[in-house]
Parts: structure tokens; sequence; C-alpha cells
């Protein structure tokens, strides 16, 4: 069975495309059209800052930022509200905030009307180390008869 799922799994993830966010940069996901922007982040001490490139031209654009998991944003949390962008122009802000405990998360979205209608994109950045807490994990394994492992998860998760 474990052996099953295991090869569903790997299936699963050849065939869909990567997420994800190294060195700073977001890749584009499949699913749901998103809004035509690279965003990257350059993280520090309390404080990022965040390029914001529009890959096609759009209208009613607005970039917000938040932070997750304790992260709480300092600075305005809507620094760019545009009327129009033109393709390949550039969008740069600082952010500033403070972390929450152990690793929390900056999270920016950027949201308007590119041509075929609105669109959006959320990018979020790791800030700081995970505590010993959030590197344990959530939920029990437990095994069963058979010897399959499974995880409980609390609700919610």
């Amino acid at each position: 069975m474990n052996r099953i799922v295991t090869a569903a799994v790997a299936a699963l993830l050849a065939l869909s495309p990567a997420v994800a966010c190294a060195g700073g940069k977001a890749a584009p996901a499949g699913g749901k059209k998103r809004a035509p922007v690279t965003v990257e982040a350059n993280v520090a001490e309390g404080s990022a800052k965040i390029t914001v490139r529009f890959d096609r031209a759009a209208t009613a654009v607005h970039v917000a930022v938040k932070g997750l998991d304790g992260l709480t944003v300092t600075s305005d949390a809507q620094p760019v509200k545009a009327g129009r962008v033109e393709q390949g122009e550039l969008a740069a802000f600082d952010v500033t905030f403070t972390p929450g405990p152990g690793q929390s998360l900056l999270s920016v979205a950027v949201s308007g009307n590119f041509g075929g209608g609105r669109r959006a994109t959320v990018v979020s950045f790791p800030v700081g180390e995970k505590s010993a807490e959030q590197q344990k994990g959530v939920g029990t394994i437990l095994v069963g008869p058979d010897g399959e492992r499974v995880k409980v998860l609390p609700a919610g998760k």
C-alpha cells in the first residue's frame, strides 16, 4: 500500500508544475491564472526590499503586504496603488516589520486587470529561523496493525 501511494504522489509531482520560492524569487505555478508578475524580496532583520516586475501592462493595480505566523508589518500595508502600469515596469518599495517568534512569513499580494480580466498573485517569504517547536512539526504519527504510518493532525491544520 505504501508503495502505491508513493508512486501516485511521485507521478503527480512529476506532472504538476513546481511552486517554489528560492533565492528570494517566486516561481510561477499552474492552475488558476495568476497575475503575470515577478516578485523578489531581499529580506533583512526588520525590513525587506520588495521588487515587483510587471510582465504585462495592467490597470487598477494594488500591491498589499501582510505578515503571517506572528509577523507584523509596521510600514504601509498597501505600498502600491496604480491606475496603470506598463509591461516591464518595476515597482520597488521597502517594508518594515516586527518578526514573529521563530520563523514567520512576509506575504506580498499583487492584483490588477491584466488584459483578460482580474488576476492576482500572492508570494510569501520566510523571515527568521524555525524554533525548536516549529521544527518538531504538528501532529502525531500512528502505526496501524498492518504497519502503515498515518499522521494525525489537530483540527484546523
